[in-house]
């Protein structure tokens, strides 16, 4: 028989990168050539969001395309190359490939990103003018600075003007001389007692959204986004290497819309975080430290502390009424237990009724009753004695 040749398979790249590269293309189930021309005509029925992550992890590094140069430039057959060494031959042709793959990650991850930091602006938003705006919460603190003043009366800390946040979370501390009633109790009973409708309306729900948010964190994320689209603007300089090469054209529309979306986003972000910083500053809180997560943090925990008083105040009456009543009806046995004895030794009719209302649950009046029939019998067996 004839024999055959057996071709060896050149391989450039080292053995993990190849074993890498083998289950990224496996994973794609694409030809090399599908990939380069969808990359070339910027196809998005191709290159799906993931399909693009996958190719920005297995660009050509530069030495790469370098030991791939020189192995075309010293005439050796492209065809005998293995199948990962292969892609990597394919792909190098298309100029300025990994940032062409790094723009397009960016048009599709874009409007997730803008959610994004949009939500965490309104939310910050929201809570600002929730707070700026809550009479009930500024009348509350008026409250604790008089009780403040108050308490401290005729120390140097009397007659303050005003006091720092981190106070409301030591008002469940501040204990008074019999260590069971904190000053979180008495603000509590006060605001009960002469002010039941500030207990009410008063309540921080949008800033209890934000106090996990850090916005230098948002700034960050801001200026990330920010880059990836001038990086886009750069990009889109660069005419198209090939005939039917989109990437021009695709992406100027898109880099319009992005540039705009940052500046708003940017301009929004800034705004807010002036707002917060003015109003920190008016809770005496001031200096780039000053995040949103610990500021409203402290009303928050202060608002639930405030709430948690008003649970241990609601179950210590409602233990109270429990063994008021547990009293009351122990009573008002004992005094059916008597009338029942009385019925039975006197045979008095009038009994039976005491009896009767006794059970209906009236006890006090049936007992005070019989007091006064007692008192009037013994008057009278004093006056037949007399006589």
């Amino acid at each position: 028989g004839t024999m055959t040749k057996h071709v060896e398979v050149v391989h450039l790249i080292d053995s993990q990168r190849q074993q890498n590269l083998g289950i990224a293309l496996k994973r794609m189930r694409l030809k090399n050539k599908e990939i380069k021309s969808a990359v070339i005509t910027m196809d998005d029925t191709v290159l799906s969001p993931a399909t693009v992550n996958v190719l920005v992890d297995i660009c050509p590094t530069a030495e790469e395309k370098q030991l791939l140069d020189k192995y075309i430039k010293d005439g050796s057959d492209p065809k005998v190359l293995g199948p990962e060494e292969k892609y990597l031959y394919e792909v190098s042709q298309i100029p300025r490939l990994q940032e062409r793959l790094q723009c397009l990650r960016t048009k599709h991850e874009f409007g997730y990103h803008a959610r994004k930091i949009l939500d965490i602006t309104k939310l910050t938003r929201n809570a600002v003018v929730e707070v700026e705006k809550s009479e009930p919460f500024k009348r509350i603190l008026e409250i604790i600075l008089a009780l403040g003043n108050y308490a401290n009366g005729g120390t140097p800390r009397g007659a303050a003007w005003g006091f720092k946040l981190d106070v409301l979370g030591k008002l469940a501390n501040v204990k008074d001389n019999t260590g069971h009633t904190t000053m979180m109790h008495y603000l509590y009973h006060l605001l009960e007692d002469q002010y039941p409708e500030l207990l009410k309306k008063f309540h921080l729900p949008a800033a209890s959204k934000v106090t996990q948010l850090s916005l230098t964190d948002v700034s960050g994320d801001l200026n990330a986004l920010s880059k990836a689209v001038q990086q886009i603007k750069s990009e889109i300089q660069h005419p198209p290497f090939t005939k039917g090469d989109r990437f021009q054209k695709v992406m100027e529309k898109f880099e319009v819309r992005a540039s705009k979306d940052v500046v708003r986003l940017q301009t929004d972000f800034e705004s807010v975080r002036s707002d917060f910083q003015k109003l920190a500053i008016r809770f005496g809180e001031s200096g780039p430290q000053v995040q949103p997560s610990s500021f409203f943090s402290s009303l928050v925990t202060f608002e639930h502390d405030l709430k948690r008083v008003a649970k241990q105040v609601a179950k210590m009456r409602e233990d109270a009424e429990r063994k008021d009543k547990a009293e009351k009806e122990k009573l008002r046995r004992q005094t059916l237990r008597k009338l029942k004895k009385l019925q039975q030794s006197t045979g008095d009719p009038d009994l039976f009724d005491a009896y009767k209302k006794a059970n209906s649950g009236d006890t006090a009046e049936v007992i005070e009753r019989f007091i006064d029939r007692y008192k009037a019998e013994k008057m009278k067996k004093q006056n037949s004695k007399k006589q």
